[in-house]
């Protein structure tokens, strides 16, 4: 093995001389030789039979559905042959989907030995600024498909047994049940049918593309170097000069003068649209649209390759880790048509979450391919130059729009509204696309993928900084969590709105997410993603947004905000938008599972919005943090509530067809939570304000009724109860028929110091109007893990086969830790229907958290949700924050045999759906997650609370509801999450 230059040889003139010695300064040199292919010219005389699909790598995958046609209109099959290489080492088969795989990556234009340009002849990226290309962009690609056909490098073969290695992996992987990612980067080895296989590494391709040279100098290194062709605007440039020549060979096929020599003759028009397909595909991986590969390629070979040999991360390094880093988290992208969707990147194509994305790109391919033939071969469209012909590309329209990440840019304004903070902040944004002239910044927090904050200038040749990416935290524990497919998940849709710095002309911006299927021939796959996104959205009355909540509606939202006078008195204003798609009954989507095809839109998009004031002239005293808001039936129907207090006295707003405010007495403000409850009786809602905490030596519980007559006169009327427990902190209230009686009790939900659970019931019984205590239950955890917090707190309607089907049951989410490991607690407590106990059968599961185990720093919970999963009793689903990137998972458990449920498991869990965390900010709840609205009326609990902890070093100190200290707390915009609490 070839010495690697000391560092004294570094500062000397000698290290040039010993670098040419070895080949350091050089480009890898190839001998001339006769090349000898054969196309395939059988002219199939019938339809030919199709085979089942061809599983590869991923590149090969994306050709599964091309349609390649004979002269005869007929389809060929995907797999066959269309060219033999003759190599030393024997015939090497070529098909569509093998051509895809080695183009570009293992081959390019080689113009005389050493000469080597890419096809976009990009400056800086030639063998030498000595050498200029003598070729135009046609003729550099043609050299690169010749280099392939005529293995003049001599590797064709082993290259080719390495992919197959890597294709029976994949496999077996799947069969493992193994996710591809996780072994790519881990190159697990399997076993299959015809014995051990891997996935190759990069040093596996690079032995094997050695061309007698250092290892820097083999071919597959060196075009790793160079591959400018494989990213953003080049990209669709090398596709497009490919595309272009693949037409052109088809149409002169027709003119052969026989059927044979038409058919070798299209098929080597197949050859070449193959080879341009590995651009075309490599435009639907997210580390290839917005990593500035020129800016970031530093042209002196041996400077980069002594960088290497020290493992300093800088320049051509650190697009490597832009790339990986898009690639993990994925990107929102979206088409000329105006379709998006999440892309993710290089080793995922094939992962549930990048289905939709998987799709697109098949899709786009075959329109492509079909192309070569309907247009090629029998179109009579003038084929002219590849810039002209571009315009009438089909994949133009289908494949995502570059977004490279250089000040300015044009595709900004292409959909975006002339920003980018639509994604994860971009690791590195250059200034410039010449790297002699570019001054880079870089993401303000290495971890944290939602902070768009003011970012660092800093040079991508610095080997200080460049290292420190290199160790990131993200980067070593965050890039590749464990994924795991959420099957049979027929509902969870949600709404998230973010709210944005509007100093720089960014508006309120609205992601709809929703669990699909996506089908590819006779499988289908499971995924969650978004439906698209809309940006600069004028659905409040201004931008500081009070809270977010769901309308009531199909599919809609509703925005409070707050407007302070003259007299520092303050309105409420409210703004309620409904949406609809074209999915879904009655041309609605509801955000249960729908089903994705490539050719039809499901885009979500504003049906109406309305406008109203729900609370006018509110006195100074009472405090906007103490606001409450509810929907339901109180007078007449259908209305909207807002409720605020002040120290003794609570006002409230009924919106309907018109607003009805009153303005009423309340003894021992403020009451911590707001509620719809109807009681025994009536068809009508009243609201029911509650608290339960502490008084002198012992927890109270106190209750405040508001009720209205058809005219909108209130009455309220309170009750106050000892819970006779000694005094802690405060308990959770919630509103839900546990007792199956048709009509709601107030439900007081209190931990105790020993980690039990005492539960309170309150309601109306026998015909009187007043509240009563009608139930007691207390239970144990018997946990060996400790607490470290409350996460909710929920009421959710009884299963069939529950004592009582008809009450609510009550579920219970922490989480818990021991000394390695985190846990997610679920404690159900289950309806009984029998006054002396009303709970029962109350059972604890503890399920592993992987991703808080791995990096709790960097992981929060957001927000919690019912979901329907196909064969589950119970499934609830998590959204999340990792590293400031979305997530999701779900917990489910199932049936037993006996009719009870059994352990929550994790059921599936993305952690990357492309997008920040960044939501709508505190609001006046304090509650991060009220940004994340519910799509369907299913998928909320029959009522809820989340905790609010106060204490970074103590997560378990809080408050479920409002309390006095909530006055002081500072509004938090969705944009600033370095402001974010216990960040």
């Amino acid at each position: 093995m070839a010495a690697t230059p000391t560092a004294a040889e570094s500062s000397s003139e000698a290290l040039q001389q010993k670098l040419q010695e070895l080949g350091y300064l050089n480009p890898p040199k190839i001998s001339g030789e006769d090349c000898e292919y054969t196309v395939n010219s059988h002219v199939p005389n019938r339809k030919p039979f199709r085979g089942h699909w061809l599983e590869a790598a991923e590149h090969e995958e994306t050709a599964r559905f091309v349609e390649l046609f004979s002269i005869h209109d007929d389809k060929l099959p995907t797999e066959e042959v269309l060219v033999t290489v003759k190599t030393k080492q024997g015939d090497v088969d070529l098909n569509f989907s093998n051509i895809i795989a080695i183009a570009g990556d293992f081959y390019t234009n080689k113009e005389s030995s050493g000469a080597y340009f890419p096809i976009s002849n990009a400056e800086g990226f030639e063998a030498s600024k000595d050498l200029k290309s003598s070729k135009g962009p046609l003729a550099r690609f043609e050299s690169a498909v010749q280099s392939m056909l005529c293995d003049t490098d001599g590797y064709l073969k082993g290259v080719r047994d390495l992919i197959t290695s890597e294709h029976h992996a994949l496999n077996a992987a799947t069969k493992a049940g193994d996710n591809t990612a996780t072994a790519y980067h881990e190159h697990i080895p399997y076993s299959h049918d015809q014995g051990h296989c891997h996935i190759p590494t990069d040093d596996e391709y690079t032995k094997m593309t050695e061309t007698g040279l250092p290892i820097i100098s083999s071919m597959y290194a060196w075009i790793a170097y160079t591959n400018i062709d494989h990213f953003g605007d080049y990209a669709v440039m090398a596709y497009c000069v490919g595309h272009t020549s693949a037409l052109q060979i088809a149409r002169k096929a027709r003119d052969e003068p026989t059927d044979e020599a038409k058919m070798k003759m299209l098929r080597m028009a197949y050859v070449h649209e193959a080879f341009a397909a590995h651009f075309l595909t490599d435009l639907f991986s997210s580390g290839h649209l917005r990593a500035p590969r020129r800016a970031f390629h530093n042209p002196n070979y041996w400077s980069m390759g002594i960088s290497g040999a020290i493992h300093n991360a800088v320049w051509d390094f650190q697009c490597r880790y832009m790339h990986d880093d898009d690639s993990a988290t994925g990107l929102l992208v979206r088409n000329k048509l105006g379709d998006q969707w999440i892309e993710y990147g290089d080793k995922q194509f094939m992962e549930p979450q990048a289905s939709v994305n998987r799709a697109r790109c098949m899709y786009c391919l075959k329109e492509s391919t079909a192309e070569v033939f309907r247009v090629g071969y029998k179109g009579d469209r003038q084929i002219e130059d590849w810039e002209k012909n571009k315009s009438w590309f089909r994949a133009m329209q289908l494949m995502p729009q570059p977004m490279t990440a250089i000040e300015p840019q044009d595709w900004k304004n292409s959909g975006w509204g002339g920003y980018d903070k639509h994604n994860p902040a971009p690791l590195w944004i250059a200034s410039h696309d010449n790297v002699t002239e570019s001054q880079c910044t870089v993401r303000k927090d290495l971890n944290d993928h939602s902070n768009h904050g003011a970012r660092r200038t800093q040079s991508p040749g610095d080997a200080s900084h460049g290292n420190t990416i290199k160790a990131a935290d993200f980067v070593v524990n965050g890039q590749f969590p464990m994924q795991i497919s959420i099957d049979g998940l027929l509902s969870g849709g949600f709404i998230q709105i973010q709210d944005l710095d509007g100093s720089a002309s960014e508006g309120c911006c609205i992601n709809f997410w929703a669990p699909a299927e996506v089908k590819f021939a006779e499988k289908t796959q499971s995924t969650f993603t978004i439906r698209n996104r809309l940006i600069d959205q004028d659905i409040a009355p201004s931008r500081e947004v009070m809270h977010w909540m769901r309308s009531g509606g199909r599919t809609g939202i509703i925005g409070f905000t707050y407007a302070v006078m003259a007299d520092r008195s303050w309105n409420i204003e409210m703004t309620r938008t409904e949406y609809s798609s074209e999915l879904g009954p009655n041309g609605f989507s509801d955000g249960t599972c729908a089903t994705f095809s490539p050719k039809h839109s499901w885009e979500v998009s504003t049906s109406w919005t309305r406008q109203a004031t729900i609370l006018s002239s509110v006195p100074a005293n009472f405090m906007v943090n103490l606001t409450r808001f509810i929907t339901g039936h109180f007078i007449a129907g259908g209305e909207i509530v807002a409720v605020s207090q002040s120290e003794n006295q609570v006002i409230v707003g009924v919106l309907g067809k018109s607003l009805v405010q009153t303005t009423l007495s309340l003894p021992k403000a403020p009451y911590g939570f707001v509620k719809s409850f109807q009681g025994a009786g009536t068809s009508k809602l009243s609201i029911l304000l509650a608290r339960a905490g502490p008084k002198e030596d012992s927890e109270w519980v106190n209750l405040a009724k508001i009720d209205f007559d058809d005219a909108g006169n209130a009455n309220l009327v309170t009750a106050d109860f000892d819970l006779e427990l000694e005094a802690e902190q405060d308990a959770s209230v919630l509103v839900g028929d546990v007792m199956g009686w048709g009509y709601d009790q107030a439900v007081a939900v209190k931990p105790t110091s020993d980690e039990g659970t005492t539960v309170a019931i309150y309601g109306q019984q026998s015909g009187s109007p007043d509240m009563v205590c009608v139930g007691l239950h207390q239970c144990d955890t018997n946990l060996d893990t400790a607490i470290v917090s409350p996460l909710l707190t929920a009421l959710v309607p009884s299963l069939s086969s529950s004592p009582k089907p008809t009450g609510q049951d009550l579920i219970q989410i922490s989480r818990r830790k021991d000394k390695k490991r985190h846990y997610i607690a679920f404690h159900t407590h289950v309806a009984s229907g029998d006054q002396s106990d009303p709970l029962c059968n109350c059972a604890v599961s503890e399920v592993e958290d992987p991703l808080a185990s791995r990096s709790a720093e960097h992981f929060f919970s957001i927000k919690w949700m019912p979901v329907r999963v196909l064969e589950q009793a119970r499934a609830v689903l998590e959204v999340f924050s990792w590293y400031g990137v979305l997530g999701v998972r779900v917990f489910a458990c199932s049936h037993t045999e006996d009719g009870s449920i059994d352990e929550w498991t994790l059921h599936g869990q993305f952690p990357h759906l492309g997008q920040t965390s960044i939501g709508a900010g505190l609001g006046c709840y304090g509650d991060w997650g009220h940004g994340f609205v519910t799509w369907a009326e299913e998928n909320e609990w029959t009522d809820a609370n989340t905790f609010k902890p106060v204490e970074k070093d103590d997560l378990n100190l809080g408050s479920w509801g409002m309390v006095w200290e909530d006055c002081d707390r500072q509004s938090v915009r969705g944009w600033d999450v370095e402001s974010r609490p216990l960040r």
